[in-house]
C-alpha cells in the first residue's frame, strides 16, 4: 500500500539569514506525517534517489566516510519532509547507524528532514574483499548502495607461539598460534612429513582465526606445519 506525503517547501538560502535561523526554521516547519487524510489536490506518490555515499570502499570494521544519503520527492522534484525512510542490511553482514561511530542495527527508521533527505552510515564487516548491499526504503520504493572493503595484500607477519596439541594415541593435531596477520584477506595451513614437500591443510576465509583442528593424521608420524596469508 503506498503511503502519501503533503509537499513541504524549505526556505530558500536568500531567506536564511544564517545557518543557525535555518536550521530553526527547518526544525520549527510543521511536520506532515504520512497520511490519506489530506486533500487529494495535496497528495503526491514519493520518489527515492540515491544523493551520495554509494559505492564505497573501507577498511573491514570500520565506518564508511560518507553517509549514505537519499532524497524523498514528488514527480516534480520537490522534496517532501518527514517521509520514513528505513537503510536495512541486505547482504555482506555489517550494520548502520545514525552517525559515524554511532550505535549499529541491521535496520535503521529515520524521517527525512526539510529538505527531504535522509542519510546513514555504513559499518562494514571486518572481513576484506566483501561487497555488501545497504536498501533504503520509503513506501514500497527502494535504492540500493553497494559498500566494499578493502582487498587484503596477502602480507601476514609470522604467527607467534606456535604449538600442537594432541591426546594419546590420536590422529587429530590441534594448532594454536598468535595472529600477526596485518592485511591478509584469509589464512593458508599446509603440511609436510619432510618439511621440503608441502600440501594445503585448510583454507581459511578469516584472517584473524588462532586455531585449527587438523584431522585424518597418521599416529606416529612427524609432521610439520606452515602458516600464511593469502590475497
Amino acid at each position: 500500500m503506498k503511503h502519501y506525503y503533503a509537499e513541504r517547501k524549505c526556505l530558500s538560502s536568500a531567506a536564511m539569514v544564517s545557518a543557525a535561523m535555518a536550521m530553526l526554521a527547518c526544525q520549527n516547519d510543521q511536520l506532515v506525517m504520512p497520511t490519506p487524510a489530506f486533500q487529494k489536490d495535496r497528495l503526491v506518490t514519493p520518489t527515492l534517489v540515491i544523493v551520495s555515499g554509494n559505492n564505497q570502499i573501507g577498511s573491514p570494521a570500520g565506518f564508511t566516510d560518507q553517509p549514505m544519503k537519499v532524497e524523498v520527492a514528488n514527480n516534480g522534484g520537490v522534496p517532501l519532509q518527514n517521509a520514513p525512510v528505513t537503510f536495512r542490511v541486505i547482504t555482506g553482514g555489517g550494520l548502520v547507524a545514525a552517525t559515524r561511530g554511532g550505535p549499529t542495527v541491521t535496520s535503521l527508521s529515520l524521517r527525512t528532514d526539510c529538505h527531504g533527505l535522509a542519510q546513514a552510515f555504513y559499518l562494514h564487516p571486518n572481513k576484506y574483499n566483501t561487497v555488501s548491499t545497504v536498501a533504503a526504503v520509503t513506501s514500497g520504493r527502494s535504492a540500493k548502495f553497494t559498500e566494499s572493503t578493502s582487498t587484503g595484500d596477502g602480507t601476514f607477519d609470522a604467527p607467534t607461539n606456535i604449538s600442537t596439541s594432541t591426546a594419546k594415541g590420536s590422529t587429530e593435531i590441534d594448532l594454536t598460534w598468535i595472529n600477526n596477520a596485518s592485511t591478509a584477506a584469509g589464512l593458508l595451513i599446509e603440511q609436510s612429513t619432510d618439511n621440503v614437500h608441502w600440501t594445503t591443510t585448510a583454507q581459511l576465509s578469516d584472517p584473524t582465526a588462532t586455531s585449527y583442528a587438523v584431522t585424518g593424521l597418521t599416529f606416529g608420524q612427524t609432521y610439520y606445519f606452515r602458516i600464511s596469508g593469502t590475497k
